[in-house]
């Protein structure tokens, strides 16, 4: 974890790595250590499906073509549907 977040100019993920973070990173290293973050949340959906009727339910709404209940209802039809 370390070397990847030393290569990438980032943080670790999780807390306690030993990691020393550059000092401009302190206010998002508070964040990290007090579990105040949370994964994308298409991290825990069940399959790749609700993310792309997501995005492709987003561009249908900007074009007038959908409401926000409809992608809803696609979105909630996907992730039912599992693995």
């Amino acid at each position: 974890m370390n070397l990847f977040v030393t290569k990438q100019g980032g943080l670790p993920s999780i807390p306690d790595t030993g990691f020393s973070a550059d000092p401009s990173l302190a206010e998002l290293t508070k964040y990290i250590n007090d579990d105040r973050t949370v994964p994308f949340m298409d991290q825990l959906w069940p399959n790749p499906k609700v993310q792309q009727t997501m995005l492709s339910g987003i561009q249908q709404l900007f074009s007038g073509r959908s409401t926000p209940d409809k992608v809803l209802e696609a979105m909630d039809t996907d992730y039912k549907a599992g693995t």
